[in-house]
């Protein structure tokens, strides 16, 4: 019994000490630039590859190891020089794709170089076990254990003892405060994202500290602190021409305010002349003056799209066409309702194949198991997804930005892991059938049914997100997106939006969850995994957020770019993850807002 639990515990303590180590590069990475690095895996897995690699190229074993730790150091250098560096200041969730097309391109081009077999590194110091009261420890387990504690203690020294690591820790704790006491926060000790990979995976940063007299800061982007508007100097009043008081001109209608801008940030200004606050209804406008309209033009796209719907059955060739239009279809109405979510409401969803898992499981299991009609399945499937939604909500959004990517992000992997695990119910990771979709006797049974049932939904679909964001809910969301603290200002009940929209986006997901599981008429655990939330939340981010019409965009060239790339062989990894990060970096708004910006014209 003693030599077991010594055994569990030596295995258990080596790979945790491994995974301490990429752990600390995570969370360097993280507080160095607040970026969280989905790409950290390819490179543990670079850093193996290339010692492998580099020890049947005939090296000896420490210039392997030494090589293996400097080549993924310098991808991850060009990565933030030539991906992160040019988009910083974007939202969060772009970072995010940004990085996972970083992990996309690694892993393909890992698989090309290297092929997709296992492969074995000699041992660091002999592979004879060392036997302790009959457990058994291999001497890379000492290594791996020693190189963590060398690491910990070299981390925590420079951390705690010298003055760019108390700087760093400044700057990761609050970069505009650490500028104010003089600490220049554009160069720093650990850079971000460069990372260096071995083949237990373990994880730096390289780059540079500043030395203790360039702490002082000698040049400034623009005056900091809080200033008045036009003001020479902190503290100063402003004028004009001798002293004159700014905003004293005579025919300025009414007194103003002595205006604050921020780190020079222009003030919002106030119409005074037509003041417009919390409208209860839509309101029009004659002719184009400023305040709130609807826009009739926003319409047209509608029109469009569906001309575009009603006409593409007369041009498709043949069935996969067809059943790629489907498919398009329901991811499209999908990203709509997670794009008044991310969009316009500002809140980051990584775990929404969770809520679709649940539509479509709900369709499966309730006709499968209960005998229910599928009508009603796919009902109690939408309250079901509504209800731990909006259970879930109050707790989760109380958390911002990155956190909140979390947070979601561990809320689809639960529901995942439960869809895998009741096998009795679900069928476990293989899936069960779902039965066939009938209403008053009709059955939905080809894919030209099936492509007009879509069709509509997603008619509809368009159509109520056009006048929802149009709507004082709408007006509320993209305030809650500008600025929360604002909405609380002027009334907003922001806790309450937010369960909202989080709640009608989830829904959406679980209806659309429940179509897929009826018209494929198989459902596996695969279709509530991580890579498809993640692969929904590109189609919002690619076609633009905040845009209705880029919505389908994004969900029409995400649903057939992998049937494009198919014909590289083994190349479509690298591209697909290439593609992604060119449009993050040339494109970071999205399609659709980037080229209605160019031209001059909105939605």
């Amino acid at each position: 019994m003693l030599a077991q639990f010594l055994q569990f515990l030596f295995s258990g303590v080596t790979v945790g000490a491994t995974y301490a180590l990429a752990a600390l590069g995570f969370t360097l990475i993280y507080n160095a630039s607040n970026v969280i690095n989905f790409a950290q895996g390819e490179f543990i897995m670079l850093g193996g590859m290339l010692a492998v690699f580099f020890v049947q190229s005939g090296l000896p074993l420490p210039a392997a190891l030494v090589l293996a730790i400097l080549v993924p150091a310098v991808v991850g250098v060009l990565i933030e020089k030539l991906a992160i560096e040019p988009v910083k200041g974007a939202e969060t969730v772009t970072l995010i794709i940004i990085t996972i097309g970083a992990s996309l391109v690694i892993r393909g081009l890992t698989a090309v170089i290297f092929g997709k077999g296992t492969h074995s590194l000699p041992a660091f110091s002999g592979d004879e076990p060392i036997q302790i009261l009959g457990a058994t420890l291999m001497p890379q387990s000492l290594w791996v254990l020693g190189v963590t504690a060398m690491v910990v203690v070299v981390l925590w020294y420079f951390f705690n003892r010298t003055l760019s690591g108390k700087a760093m820790l400044a700057t990761s704790y609050n970069r505009v405060a650490a500028e104010l006491v003089g600490i220049n926060t554009n160069w720093r000790a650990v850079h971000e994202l460069c990372h260096v990979g071995g083949p237990g995976g373990p994880r730096r940063h390289s780059g540079h500290a500043d030395h203790p007299h360039l702490l002082r800061r000698r040049d400034h982007d623009g005056p900091q602190g809080l200033r008045r508007r036009g003001a020479r100097r902190a503290g100063q009043r402003s004028g004009r021409r001798g002293g004159r008081p700014a905003g004293g001109h005579p025919r300025i209608h009414g007194r103003r305010l002595p205006v604050v801008g921020l780190q020079g940030r222009d003030p919002l200004r106030a119409d005074p002349f037509h003041p417009l606050l919390h409208a209860p209804r839509p309101v029009w406008r004659p002719g184009h003056r400023p305040g709130v309209n609807m826009q009739k033009r926003a319409y047209f796209g509608l029109y469009i799209v569906i001309a575009i719907l009603a006409l593409l059955p007369l041009v498709l060739p043949n069935s996969f066409y067809m059943d790629l239009a489907i498919r398009m279809a329901i991811n499209a109405v999908i990203v709509l309702g997670l794009n008044l979510l991310i969009g316009f409401a500002g809140q980051i969803s990584l775990g929404h194949a969770g809520f679709l898992g649940i539509g479509a499981y709900a369709s499966a299991v309730l006709p499968t198991h209960f005998g229910w009609h599928p009508l009603l399945a796919m009902g109690a499937g939408a309250a079901a997804t509504g209800l731990l939604a909006a259970l879930v909500a109050r707790p989760i959004f109380k958390l911002k930005g990155n956190y909140l990517a979390m947070a979601t992000l561990g809320l689809g992997i639960i529901l995942n892991i439960a869809l895998r695990n009741e096998a009795q119910w679900t069928g476990g990771p293989d899936g069960m059938p779902v039965p066939a979709f009938g209403l008053f006797g009709f059955e939905l049974n080809s894919d030209k049914h099936w492509y007009w049932v879509v069709a509509i939904l997603l008619s509809v679909s368009v159509w109520a997100s056009l006048n929802l964001i149009d709507s004082p809910f709408g007006r509320a969301l993209r305030a809650l997106h500008g600025s929360e603290v604002a909405s609380r200002v002027v009334g907003v009940d922001v806790v309450r939006y937010k369960v909202a929209i989080f709640v009608l986006s989830a829904v959406f997901a679980s209806l659309m969850g429940s179509i897929t599981a009826h018209y494929v008429g198989f459902v596996t655990p695969n279709l509530a995994d991580f890579f498809h939330s993640i692969e929904l939340v590109t189609m919002v981010v690619i076609g633009g957020m905040a845009s209705v019409y880029g919505s389908l965009v994004g969900a029409v060239l995400l649903t057939a770019l992998p049937q494009a790339l198919a014909t590289f062989e083994g190349w479509e990894t690298v591209v697909f993850g290439a593609i992604l990060m060119i449009c993050m970096i040339f494109l970071p708004k999205g399609l659709v807002p980037t080229l209605a910006a160019k031209f001059g014209k909105g939605e």
